[in-house]
């Protein structure tokens, strides 16, 4: 696709991702959507085949520019402690930097009833997330020290004490964690300012930690100093 015309495109799929989560599949129109993205209404005839298709189209777009830049920085950490603390650090930017982007998420799911090829892309959504998931967990696995025989190997990563995630259980945790993402995700729309409240995520870092088989009293006890220096006047 030429320049010119592939940054039209992603213009009209940045704006159509903006006109969804603010009003819904059914409510959204194609002039909504071409005066949101300040191009002719012609211009999406000539590029989608239709209003389904425009949606499918923004759907994969908005989902991949949503966990592409930050999936890697998942496993970043030198412990699962450190790994969650990153996970919920991720989660933090993610809504931040794009809230529209659960918005529109939720809004396709509940569109995906009434339209098989959304809810076509929306399984592949799911499934792609997921297998980034996992392949970043068993990452960690295979980079770990496991649990460690001697003292030496247990201090090479500082809290570590790693069992390997077995290859059969990575997608069933994966897709535990985007379930818990997810559904955070939607306490958040309902009450943005959840998202500054650390209650909000310590019960999501120890189930994360379970998942993981991390150290869940390491975890608390981190989260109760982190509390008493936030506390400090």
């Amino acid at each position: 696709m030429k320049p010119d015309r592939q940054e039209k495109v992603d213009r009209i799929l940045r704006a159509a991702a903006v006109v969804l989560a603010e009003k819904g599949y059914e409510n959204a129109t194609i002039k909504d959507i071409a005066a949101a993205a300040h191009v002719n209404w012609g211009l999406l005839h000539y590029y989608f085949k239709n209003k389904e298709d425009l949606v499918v189209k923004t759907l994969r777009y908005a989902s991949d520019a949503a966990f592409t830049p930050t999936l890697g920085l998942f496993s970043e950490g030198r412990s699962k402690e450190e790994i969650v603390d990153n996970a919920i650090e991720l989660l933090k930017r993610t809504y931040r930097d794009n809230p529209g982007f659960y918005k529109l998420l939720f809004e396709m799911w509940c569109a995906s009833g009434r339209s098989k090829k959304i809810k076509a892309e929306l399984v592949d959504c799911v499934n792609r997330v997921i297998e980034s998931l996992r392949t970043e967990l068993e990452k960690i696995s295979s980079s770990a020290v496991p649990t460690a025989p001697t003292a030496t190997a247990a201090a090479a990563i500082p809290g570590a004490s790693f069992a390997d995630i077995p290859h059969e259980e990575s997608t069933g945790i994966a897709g535990l964690l985007l379930a818990m993402s997810n559904g955070l995700a939607f306490q958040l729309i309902l009450d943005p300012q959840k998202l500054e409240d650390e209650k909000t995520w310590q019960p999501f870092r120890v189930a994360a930690l379970v998942l993981l088989g991390g150290d869940v009293n390491e975890a608390n006890s981190s989260n109760n100093n982190k509390k008493k220096k936030n506390d400090k006047p």
